[in-house]
Parts: C-alpha cells; structure tokens; sequence
C-alpha cells in the first residue's frame, strides 16, 4: 500500500516524523489543514512544497470540499518522481464529503503513488473519528501507531522513511531499523 495511516494521539507526531522521513532530501510535499507557515515555523520544516486545505482563494490551496482537486495535486507532484506526501487534516476533508467518497479518492492516490514509488502517509487522531469511520478505514489501508520514542529515535539516527510494517527505515543507518507499535 502506498497510502499508510499515521496513528497519532497527543502530542500530535505526524509532523515530526514527517521531517525525519525527508531529512535525507527525499521530494516531500505536506497538504494541511493548518496554514503553511504555521507549520513551517513549529516544526521546521522548511523544504516541502505545501498545500493548505482551505476554503480560501490562493495558489496551492485545496478545497476541502473538492477531493478531485486534492487527487489532482497528488498526481501532479508525483508525476515522473518518488514523493512523500504527509497529509493533515482527514477529518477535516470529512466534514465536507462522506466516508465512501474519501476512501475512494485515497484509493486513487494510493492506485497512482504506485507508479512511481510514492508514499502518503496521513496523520490521524482516532479520537477525531466516528469508530464506524475507523474500521472503514482500517480495513482498507495500513496503520502504525507513532510514539514519541520512535520519532525521536528517527531524528537522531537519521533515519528517514516510515513504512507500512511498522518500522522507520532509510536514513544514513539502514541497518538499524527502529520498529513502532501497530
């Protein structure tokens, strides 16, 4: 699978291992709900391209009501080139389109990530969620639950991508795989 839910909880971690996945000058691409600059600042991260999800007009902005136009910029950024995309903000994309319409769309980003090798990873509080929601998208794609011990792990081995079995791998130490709880 090339889309992989990131399970997170308080503190929010998806951010942070984010910046571990692409510290090795991976192509990143953070699609949020909150605005870029906020994230830049907070988390520092600097070299991703961003797309707010916003009802505001601007470049790189996304609807949160038009998924197609969310599946456009995917396929977009990942044309001719391996990506990771971090996604914040699934719950926000439910309030405005119904469960089987999301599943759908991430199906299509997952069906094109997979030309080229890209990965998204969504970061997900399943407080946010109706359970219902939940097992819908449990029972389609991947989960991994994140701690603060595994991404600090991350950020200081180096180590750069999180993949669907659980595990942080890449990075400069690819010998030293660091295993998060599923």
């Amino acid at each position: 699978m090339n889309v992989v839910m990131l399970v997170e909880g308080f503190p929010r971690l998806g951010f942070s291992s984010f910046a571990s996945m692409i510290a090795d000058g991976t192509p990143g691409v953070c699609i949020t709900r909150l605005h870029p600059e906020y994230v830049m600042e907070k988390f520092g991260l600097l070299s991703p391209k961003y797309y707010w999800l916003s009802g505001s007009k601007g470049d790189n902005v996304i609807s949160p009501k038009t998924l197609t136009a969310l599946s456009k910029a995917v396929k977009q950024e990942a044309k001719d080139r391996k990506v990771i995309f971090f996604l914040d903000g699934l719950e926000y994309l439910l309030l405005w389109n119904d469960m089987r319409k999301l599943l759908a769309t991430l199906e299509e980003i997952n069906q094109a990530l997979k030309v080229n090798g890209g990965v998204m990873y969504i970061g997900i509080d399943p407080l946010t969620l109706e359970q219902k929601d939940l097992d819908r998208l449990w029972a389609v794609f991947p989960k991994m639950q994140l701690d603060e011990s595994t991404v600090k792990e991350a950020q200081r081995s180096g180590q750069g991508e999180v993949v669907s079995q659980g595990q942080i791998t890449g990075g400069q130490h690819p010998g030293r795989p660091l295993t998060a709880s599923m």
